[in-house]
């Protein structure tokens, strides 16, 4: 029986049909989350209510490399800003997929330790712009949890400045 839920449990996992639908997308691009989806939520591990969460500001920037067959890696540099005193930063690796219809799956690892972060997504188009709409949440039982949906839309960084942060 154990086996048999193995075997179940690894097909299921590899399932999603991938393919190169989104490489070119993907390849070599930049990301940013826009003005509008800057914010973001942060909890205590106990209880989503008491104390209530509050609200933060969370610009992360991707930079992927080469996407084959749907498979891309790359590296995220994400700001948290509380106030205009209290800020911190994370810095990720990316391992991600990218389904034929156009669901995305990453895994964030921090490059300094600690537990990976997993952002789930769609391609939707916003305004004739292909963007990654992405949730995530992150955090460690007994710390805070932190959740941020939004679109991430491209970027050329030698045109182009994601915008600044305003708590």
């Amino acid at each position: 029986m154990a086996r048999a839920f193995a075997v179940v449990l690894s097909l299921a996992a590899g399932s999603g049909a991938q393919g190169g639908t989104w490489d070119a997308l993907l390849t070599n691009s930049h990301w940013y989350v826009p003005q509008e989806n800057l914010l973001a939520y942060m909890s205590n591990s106990t209880s989503f209510t008491t104390p209530p969460p509050i609200s933060l500001w969370d610009q992360t920037l991707w930079s992927l490399g080469t996407a084959t067959d749907g498979r891309f890696t790359g590296a995220s540099q994400a700001t948290f800003y509380v106030s205009p005193e209290v800020s911190f930063s994370s810095t990720t690796s990316i391992l991600g997929i990218a389904t034929e219809s156009g669901q995305i799956r990453m895994r964030f690892t921090p490059t300094s330790g600690g537990s990976p972060v997993i952002g789930i997504g769609q391609f939707r188009d916003v305004n004739g712009t292909t963007a990654m709409q992405m949730q995530m949440i992150s955090g460690q039982a007994g710390e805070a949890y932190t959740t941020h949906w939004a679109y991430m839309l491209p970027y050329d960084p030698d045109s182009f400045s994601p915008p600044a942060l305003r708590p």
